[in-house]
């Protein structure tokens, strides 16, 4: 029933209700009550025909998942229904983590299809995929006493400890997040949360961090953690491991990534981690990045310590 009305199809609480009620008296399924939503007399033409219509959106997207490669027929899906449109108009956090989720959804499917690829020599479909979350979700329901890895967020692992803990994922955007970096008193709760995370260990931890990371259709260049160069070198013993993508791309792939994520002016010229110079505030470092053209909005930390939003026009690239 959550999609039924979204994105926003006129569909209301009332014809909603009216729906549900005609399925429960002829004991159907909601789908089967679409596919005969004629037969609800108490409905006005025009309801009828939204919901015919959303009707014959869902057949379309389940004929289409028959024959088409997943990872395509989610693109698709999220372009024919401009979900990640929807969610970046809006002005809270929450809309532009939804955006996020979507594409990381998107990458995921990537990745799936390109290892499914691989092993198989075929691309995989809908139930491919369907069938292997079966087996995650298998995975997550494993006895806690038995010897396996548990995987969790840093909120979830307060107050537990394990013999060997590995924090991935530790970028500047990822820890601090990015939606963390205009406010040094969420800066501050950040590093707090990934002290938590540090302290969970027992006898070792690890901590990793990607160069570059795939980020919806494309990937992206990464910078450590800004928490890392807080602790001494003394306390770690450093590794670089490489990936096969840093094989393929040995010279050229951070150049090439970039065109692919900034295509506007200013993304080309300014990037986030960048390190940039201004007249009056000194040097500092990107932060986040807003809008385009010539009033681009910056967010910079400055190594004064100050944290100021700058148009792009008054900064000059180190």
């Amino acid at each position: 029933m959550r999609i039924i009305n979204f994105p926003k199809r006129g569909i209301g609480k009332t014809t909603t209700s009216r729906l549900l009620d005609f399925t429960s008296q002829n004991n159907i399924s909601l789908f089967n009550s679409l596919q005969i939503i004629d037969k609800i007399k108490e409905l006005s033409s025009s309801y009828r025909n939204k919901l015919k219509s959303f009707y014959t959106l869902l057949e379309e997207f389940k004929k289409t998942s028959e024959t088409q490669p997943f990872k395509q027929l989610v693109k698709d899906i999220v372009k024919e229904l401009n979900l990640i449109e929807i969610y970046t108009k809006e002005e809270l956090i929450k809309g532009e983590t939804r955006a996020d989720n979507i594409k990381e959804f998107i990458a995921s499917t990537d990745e799936f299809s390109e290892g499914y690829l691989k092993e198989y020599g075929v691309e995989p479909n809908l139930v491919e995929y369907l069938q292997n979350i079966s087996l995650i979700s298998d995975i997550d329901r494993t006895d806690k006493n038995d010897n396996v890895i548990s995987l969790m967020t840093m909120h979830n692992a307060k107050g537990l400890e394990f013999p060997y803990v590995f924090i991935v994922g530790v970028e500047d955007g990822l820890v601090p997040h990015r939606n963390s970096m205009e406010s040094i008193s969420q800066i501050e709760e950040e590093r707090r949360l990934f002290y938590v995370a540090i302290t969970r260990t027992i006898k070792e931890l690890t901590i990793l961090y990607a160069n570059s990371r795939r980020f919806f259709d494309s990937y992206i260049t990464n910078f450590p953690s800004r928490f890392l160069n807080e602790i001494s070198d003394e306390y770690f013993e450093k590794f670089i491991l490489t990936s096969e993508l840093d094989k393929e791309y040995p010279d050229s792939y951070y150049q090439f990534e970039q065109k692919k994520v900034y295509s506007k002016t200013n993304y080309k010229k300014f990037r986030v981690g960048q390190r940039i110079a201004h007249t009056e505030f000194g040097q500092g470092m990107i932060l986040s990045i807003k809008g385009d053209g010539d009033l681009t909005k910056l967010t910079i930390s400055f190594d004064s310590g100050e944290l100021k939003k700058v148009i792009s026009s008054y900064i000059r690239v180190l």
